[in-house]
């Protein structure tokens, strides 16, 4: 709704009144004829608030008060203008919102877009008052409200501070309370704008704190000197700046007294520990040592075989390479022993990494006994219970032929090379 204010004379000063009493009643009369035309009417454009600094939190909201009267004989339209101000003068001033000629720009301020507005959806009929939504801390500054009706202008600006609120504190001590010794109980709070202010006080109790003690409003410790059981209790710590307060209690005693209950059990408890430690070292050396054992067993049971250096020949000329076995035509088992004395030439010029056969081919008079046979094969009885088991076995020759005598005798690398 529009203000308005009746227009009236200045009233006389004393110092009029001094005048008159000393120079007469036509002093008075000359007065009041020139005076209203050298001063003016008394009521002319004013914005009446008058809070000048806000102090608010973070991600709240805030209204800036400019109200203001307008002289009733002046049928001008209304202008009203909100700037925040450069903090440089090197800089221009950035307009936030503006009303002219009944229209409402908003939104002119990038960083404040759609975070403000007039609080009254009339400003021009006195309350141009501006209201800022969701403050971030960059929104601190100095605003300037602008009224204008021409040919008056009024002019008032607000310094707005965006600060942190506190955070909960936390309330602690550095060592366990002890009887006659000194004390401190600590208070921090994690943020904060400053200036910070910690305060203590005592809430049980007596509900006050030890005439001795003394309270760090800054760093947020108190100091308690020589306690005593009057001073146990819980303490109150209240962190606040200007734009919020938290606050943490602290409840102060002192440890029960050790008794010998206390003491057998606190050596029972390490006897116990000592023993069981001793006993899970037992069960761990006596697993290692059977697994080991076990080990051992398996390892024994197996031939390891190294691999075997490069090898060298044999130097005596006399060793067993190698024998076969054959049935004489008596029918007695004949052994053949081969030695690298009569042994292939072609076997002496290399050795190899696998087993050797040596084939031994020899021719066998048997003239004396016409009915001679083959050599058997490996794992064939003698003769006389062959035809028994296997006729087949034996293949008889024609009479007076001299067969050959053939066999393969395998000789190992190792039989025929050594390192």
């Amino acid at each position: 709704m529009f203000v308005q204010r009746q227009c009236h004379l200045p009233p006389i000063t004393l110092k009029s009144r001094y005048l008159i009493t000393k120079f007469g009643l036509w002093l008075f009369l000359i007065m009041g004829i020139f005076r209203p035309l050298t001063i003016g009417p008394a009521c002319a454009l004013e914005i009446t608030s008058h809070i000048k600094y806000y102090y608010v939190a973070r991600d709240s909201s805030v209204t800036l008060n400019c109200e203001f009267v307008l002289d009733s004989e002046n049928v001008e339209h209304t202008e009203i203008e909100w700037k925040i101000l450069a903090e440089n003068r090197d800089q221009d001033d950035n307009t936030i919102i503006w009303y002219t000629a009944a229209m409402i720009y908003n939104n002119l301020y990038g960083p404040l877009k759609h975070r403000v507005y007039f609080t009254s959806p009339e400003p021009q009929n006195g309350i141009a008052s501006l209201t800022i939504s969701d403050l971030k801390l960059t929104d601190s500054g100095t605003y300037q409200c602008m009224v204008k009706k021409l040919p008056e202008i009024a002019i008032k600006n607000f310094i707005l501070s965006v600060m942190e609120r506190p955070s909960m504190p936390v309330c602690y001590m550095d060592v366990e309370a002890v009887a006659g010794e000194d004390l401190r109980l600590r208070c921090r709070s994690s943020q904060g704008t400053p200036p910070v202010d910690y305060r203590w006080s005592k809430t049980s109790g007596n509900q006050k704190l030890p005439h001795t003690a003394f309270a760090d409003t800054i760093e947020g410790d108190l100091y308690l000197d020589k306690i005593t059981e009057s001073d146990t209790g819980t303490y109150l710590c209240t962190v606040l700046n200007l734009v919020g307060i938290e606050e943490c209690e602290l409840e102060l005693s002192f440890p029960p007294p050790l008794t010998m209950y206390y003491v057998y059990v606190t050596i029972a408890s390490a006897i116990f520990g000592v023993v069981l430690v001793i006993n899970i070292i037992i069960i761990i050396a006596v697993i290692c040592y059977r697994r080991r054992k076990e080990t051992e067993e398996e390892f024994s049971s197996e031939i390891l075989v190294d691999e075997l250096p490069p090898y060298t020949w044999r130097t005596r000329e006399s060793d067993t390479l190698g024998s076969w076995s054959y049935i004489s035509p008596q029918g007695s088992v004949q052994t053949h022993t081969v030695t690298y004395e009569n042994m292939d030439s072609s076997l002496r010029t290399k050795c190899t990494d696998k087993d050797a056969v040596y084939e031994v081919v020899e021719q066998q008079d048997l003239k004396e006994n016409p009915e001679a046979y083959e050599p058997m094969e490996p794992g064939v009885t003698p003769r006389g219970e062959a035809n028994k088991e296997n006729p087949e076995a034996y293949e008889p020759i024609e009479h007076g032929v001299t067969p050959p005598v053939e066999a393969k005798v395998s000789i190992s690398k190792n039989a025929l090379c050594r390192s």
